[in-house]
């Protein structure tokens, strides 16, 4: 679209250019008016472009959030897996408390 761009530019600027040299030619109005409505839809069609590229930018941002914070959660997952069932071992059930303050630590984090 960008290669365009010059294009249009000097499509303009040589309808500028003869507007102003025949002036009071049949048609030159009508030429002025198709002139002024390709710019506009050229730039409405930039504009949509512009959006689209800042929406695709937003989804690639939440593709990756996403993609980090499942693979945060999987690890999570696999530590509270790792706790094991309670023990009635009073060293074992220390370890698992401090254990998981420290996941708890991490999700207030």
């Amino acid at each position: 679209m960008y290669e365009k761009q010059s294009i249009l530019d000097s499509t303009k600027t040589q309808v500028r250019e003869l507007l102003r040299r025949k002036q009071a030619v049949e048609g030159a109005d009508r030429l002025h008016d198709e002139s002024e409505e390709v710019a506009g839809r050229w730039k409405a069609l930039h504009d949509a472009f512009k959006d689209k590229i800042r929406v695709m930018e937003e989804m690639k941002d939440f593709h990756d959030t996403h993609a980090s914070l499942a693979q945060w959660l999987g690890s999570k997952e696999r530590m509270m897996a790792a706790l094991g069932p309670i023990s009635s071992d009073s060293r074992v059930v220390q370890t698992q408390v401090q254990q998981v303050q420290v996941l708890r630590e991490e999700f207030r984090g």
